[in-house]
């Protein structure tokens, strides 16, 4: 199924999904097709967000000096930094359409998952 997200609401999926299911601490069994289609998610998500940072990269490259000490583009000019906010801004809010594996709710009926890990997989989840 192909769905549209903002590249904010990708970013913010990247990480929590990352943070939730990527930690061997946090290991949890799933279904096999669960964890299929969950790893599939993960991976369009883990790229996208990969080209969105090279963007992001690229408007601290434009608009300012890369600080080594610091390992980040610092931007001093304050007309700069308001043309560099309005970039990301406007990059953020782009819309892109990534193909989405998911489940039925009656996959997840024996799964025991916490709130944050429902939560992280609620973009993938169809109501019967």
């Amino acid at each position: 199924m192909r769905k549209q997200f903002t590249n904010r609401e990708i970013l913010s999926y990247a990480e929590s999904l990352s943070q939730i299911f990527l930690n061997p601490e946090k290991d949890i069994e799933l279904p096999i097709k669960t964890n299929f289609y969950l790893q599939k998610n993960i991976k369009a998500f883990t790229k996208a967000a990969q080209e969105i940072d090279e963007s992001r990269l690229a408007i601290g490259e434009k608009y300012g000096e890369y600080n080594f000490d610091e390992n980040c583009y610092e931007i001093r000019d304050k007309e700069k930094r308001l043309l560099a906010q309005q970039d990301l801004k406007n990059l953020l809010s782009l819309d892109q359409v990534l193909e989405i594996y998911t489940v039925s709710l009656d996959d997840l009926q024996d799964t025991q998952l916490t709130v944050a890990q429902l939560n992280a997989m609620l973009f993938m989840i169809e109501e019967n």
